[in-house]
């Protein structure tokens, strides 16, 4: 399944299925324009998160997928892995710390 995110789904939209509609590929291009450019003029240090790949075993990637949506058929909202990593790391944060000071 093709993912719809970002300039691919937009250009398609402007585009459409019967070719270019020139009214709508103005907008579309100056959209994301300044997308990308709002994007750009955040200097990191304002930052409070970092987006980030991270490589995992495929069996380790799927149980905390599963644990994700577990916990928000539970207790609602979205399923998220980012979330689960940052309680996980919370949880064993001294642990963590004790590794960095030796």
């Amino acid at each position: 399944m093709e993912r719809k995110t970002g300039l691919t789904f937009s250009l398609r939209m402007a585009v459409g299925m019967g070719g270019v509609d020139r009214r709508r590929l103005p907008l579309v291009v100056a959209s994301l324009r300044r997308r990308a450019c709002s994007s750009a003029r955040t200097p990191i240090e304002e930052r409070t998160h970092r987006t980030t790949g991270i490589n995992l075993p495929a069996e380790m990637w799927e149980m905390l997928n599963r644990a994700a949506f577990e916990r928000a058929r539970k207790y609602g909202g979205r399923a998220s892995v980012s979330k689960l990593l940052v309680e996980l790391v919370e949880r064993h944060r001294k642990e963590l710390e004790k590794e960095l000071g030796g």
